[in-house]
């Protein structure tokens, strides 16, 4: 019966000896508990020789040891804890501010797109009575001198397409876009019409739509407008709670 506990002390002593060396390659605090005076007696001894066992200091030895190591793995858990939360600070405060950029482009290309489409503004000085693409020509420099509000708000949906990833918010986005193409078809079917004026029903009101897309009546029958709008406000139910979810932090 001794010899059998004394077989089965020389084993767990073993197995705590793999476990050290497992370890110590991640902490030495872990190893000194390992080489503690009390494992080393114990070792030595084969645990067959009770009265010449460990002593109390040896005990003491070992406990601080122990303590040593649980501060250390404590600490390393509450490095990774801050850790952790210091990046979903950081991905909140990052998905924030770019909700917030994508909405404000968003405002500012319905503001360009009203000024582009406006009415006013699209009279024809004298010297320019004979040139029939002067409106059509005008609304375009209108609009490339805003360019770079679209170029914007492209670069901020390609950063939400990774760091907001959200759909629904990346075809809000492309709305807005096909809004400048539609408009940007009406001005070449106009332009074409200036050219060859329409002679059935149907190229007339053909016409007719592609100036209503070129100027903006803002009305039920404004296709373009009323796609602007509807983008808005997707991006604003989509966005909006994360700017405002940032704000109450």
């Amino acid at each position: 019966m001794g010899a059998d506990v004394s077989r089965r002390h020389e084993m767990n002593l073993a197995t705590i000896s793999v476990s050290a060396s497992i370890l110590v390659k991640s902490d030495p605090a872990i190893l000194h508990l390992f080489e503690s005076p009390i494992l080393m007696k114990c070792r030595s001894t084969g645990g067959s020789n009770m009265e010449s066992g460990p002593s109390i200091t040896d005990w003491m030895q070992a406990l601080s040891g122990i303590v040593s190591a649980a501060g250390v793995v404590g600490g390393i858990l509450v490095a990774w804890c801050q850790l952790n939360s210091w990046r979903n600070q950081s991905l909140v405060q990052r998905r924030s501010e770019l909700a917030e950029n994508i909405l404000s482009a968003a405002k500012e290309i319905d503001d360009v797109m009203r000024n582009v489409r406006s009415l006013f503004g699209s009279g024809v000085p004298e010297d320019k009575r004979a040139d029939k693409y002067f409106i059509l020509n005008e609304k375009l420099r209108r609009l490339n001198d805003n360019s770079a509000a679209f170029q914007f708000l492209r670069k901020s949906q390609v950063k939400a397409k990774f760091i907001i990833q959200d759909t629904a918010v990346d075809a809000a986005i492309e709305q807005l876009f096909q809004a400048r193409v539609d408009f940007l078809e009406a001005i070449d079917s106009v332009a074409t019409y200036r050219d060859n004026p329409p002679q059935s029903d149907e190229s007339k009101k053909l016409l007719n739509e592609s100036e209503r897309d070129m100027y903006g009546t803002y009305s039920d029958r404004d296709r373009i407008n009323r796609s602007i709008q509807d983008a808005l406000i997707k991006l604003e139910v989509r966005l909006g709670p994360t700017v405002r979810l940032n704000d109450r932090n």
